[in-house]
């Protein structure tokens, strides 16, 4: 007799994913909460912190633009290990003095572009994204992307957290060190974790191959969407958690310890929030789940940089933490489901190559405008765009949500803009 578990629908290839994001998020939730403050100790100045984010992110733009090409060579499987090596390897690079051309090259060269917090992704998402959409019948597809959210959320939470030991252990200074060459260990780990996933993750020579962005039946559908993205990513990168940890240190004193319990808070409170984005989604609907809960967060983040109290700016950031993410797990469901399976990888990488490129100016504008206006500036930035974002995406594409997850047409033939259209 055997036992039915609540998770059995999920596949052994969709089990490795998670638990390689697991593992990738404690390290990049970890290191994201102290890069600022490492370089800052390393004797680099706040705008070439900016530029340091900001080459981790053109780093991840550059690998998205090839991955077709090395998905298509050797695998993803494959393409997965190499590109988590060269982040752990460029990793270990920070822990060298070679100056700051040295680190910049480490953060372009291992597209360390998660690191900064919302400024970039790696191009490990695309992969992972299309292997899970694979391998879970469409109607589960949004229950699995909101658990492989929830769970690199927590786990975010839990590198946050630990971002603090060096501190609460007296040893703030020497420990951003050892902080960093564990991101490297954990990374390592993470490519072990591939090498468990099984041949049924690559794509079969009998089924369509994967296809170019630009040379996709749904172009026009993956621009559209992706560029109203990266308006939304653009604000995102403007107010990276590197930089407003550092603006919370800055501001109002904020050390290490404090600055590690207020992102392990905040990432809590998202993670709990997207547990609820499957069932409100189910409700409402993708695009729907998307605004209402994306748009009141934008405007707590222009009323953030407005506040002069410690306890306010707390309160506005947990307060925007709750709501900010909600909109991730009904997003990834709709970029997978209104595409054919062949056309996955080409709405995920465009959706990364969109983030990362729009991410590269991000962090280096914030520091500008940082340095000769004020701290209040990139952040009210930021909320304004992301504010337009919402609007834009309510009004040309709410129809999408009268079509139901999974793809609407067979064979990569149908995806249009005409449910966006009706809409607009």
């Amino acid at each position: 007799m055997t036992r039915s578990g609540r998770f059995d629908w999920i596949a052994r290839s969709a089990r490795v994913v998670l638990i390689a994001r697991a593992l990738r998020a404690f390290a990049t939730g970890m290191l994201s909460v102290v890069i600022a403050l490492y370089l800052g100790q390393r004797g680099l100045s706040l705008p070439q912190i900016g530029l340091f984010l900001s080459a981790g992110v053109l780093g991840g733009a550059g690998f998205a633009a090839l991955l077709n090409a090395g998905v298509a060579k050797v695998g993803r499987r494959i393409t997965l290990i190499v590109i988590t090596l060269l982040s752990a390897t460029a990793g270990a690079g920070l822990l060298i003095d070679g100056g700051v051309v040295w680190l910049l090259g480490c953060a372009f060269g291992g597209a360390l572009a998660g690191v900064g917090g919302a400024g970039g992704a790696g191009p490990d998402q695309p992969l992972e994204q299309a292997i899970l959409a694979d391998h879970c019948e469409p109607r589960r597809q949004p229950a699995l992307f909101a658990l492989y959210r929830v769970i690199a959320t927590l786990a975010t939470a839990l590198g946050g957290l630990a971002a603090g030991l060096p501190a609460w252990l007296g040893a703030a200074d020497d420990g951003l060190t050892w902080l960093v060459g564990i991101f490297s260990l954990c990374l390592v780990t993470v490519a072990i974790s591939y090498a468990a996933l099984p041949a049924s993750v690559e794509v079969e020579r009998a089924r369509p191959r994967a296809v170019h962005p630009l040379r996709s039946p749904s172009r026009n559908l993956i621009l559209r969407l992706n560029g109203l993205f990266a308006v939304d990513h653009f604000g995102s990168s403007l107010t990276t958690v590197s930089l407003m940890t550092y603006w919370f240190h800055t501001r109002f004193g904020i050390e290490l310890g404090g600055l590690a319990s207020l992102t392990f808070a905040t990432q809590l409170l998202a993670a709990a929030s997207m547990a609820l984005s499957v069932r409100l989604s189910s409700r409402i609907g993708l695009v729907r789940t998307m605004v209402y809960t994306h748009l009141p967060s934008s405007l707590l983040l222009v009323a953030l940089g407005f506040v002069h109290s410690t306890e306010a700016a707390i309160a506005i950031w947990l307060a925007r933490g709750l709501l900010s993410q909600m909109d991730i797990p009904a997003r990834d469901s709709l970029t997978m489901a209104v595409v054919a399976p062949n056309e996955r990888i080409a709405m995920a990488s465009a959706h990364l190559m969109a983030r990362n490129t729009v991410g590269i100016a991000g962090p280096v504008l914030s520091t500008a405008l940082w340095q000769s206006l004020s701290a209040a500036a990139p952040i009210a930035l930021g909320g304004l765009l992301k504010t337009g974002y919402d609007v834009a995406l309510y009004v040309f594409y709410r129809n999408l949500d009268r079509y139901p997850p999974g793809p609407r047409h067979g064979g990569g033939s149908g995806a249009t803009d005409t449910p966006s259209t009706n809409g607009g």
